[in-house]
């Protein structure tokens, strides 16, 4: 799988969303297998993709999203981390069209904020058959 590297500038800079309360947003921080932690993006494996649409029952879809917003994990509240690096993501990733996976609400918030939208009726997690996930996508203006 191939990742997309972001500035670690990017990251530092604050932006605020509609998902934000006093003092910030839910304060996230990426959680990769690899040991670079500076990246907001990735191209996922095309099973792997199709996978995930065809789940959210879009599968028609899944050739138009190539890339995929990388999984965010909350270590600390208040801190606006989560806005600034979906925000550094959606910068980075530019005018391509990227798709998103998430069971939280607090992500969902943020997502709709940074121009995604629900593609789909919530499916189950291949990991835990009790928890729906929502895929969203934000399509390339040119798409």
């Amino acid at each position: 799988m191939r990742r997309i590297q972001l500035e670690p500038s990017a990251l530092r800079q604050k932006r605020t969303c509609e998902t934000c309360r006093p003092g910030g947003c839910v304060g996230s921080t990426p959680r990769w297998k690899t040991p670079d932690r500076n990246r907001g993006y990735k191209k996922p494996n095309v099973s792997h993709r199709d996978s995930d649409f065809a789940k959210a029952g879009a599968m028609q879809r899944a050739k138009e999203f190539p890339f995929e917003l990388g999984w965010v994990h909350s270590l600390q509240t208040g801190s606006g981390n989560g806005c600034n690096l979906v925000a550094a993501a959606v910068d980075a990733a530019g005018d391509r069209s990227v798709y998103a996976t998430t069971k939280s609400n607090q992500m969902k918030h943020m997502l709709r904020d940074y121009g995604f939208i629900v593609l789909s009726q919530p499916f189950p997690s291949t990991k835990d058959a009790n928890t729906n996930l929502s895929l969203f996508i934000r399509s390339s203006p040119t798409a």
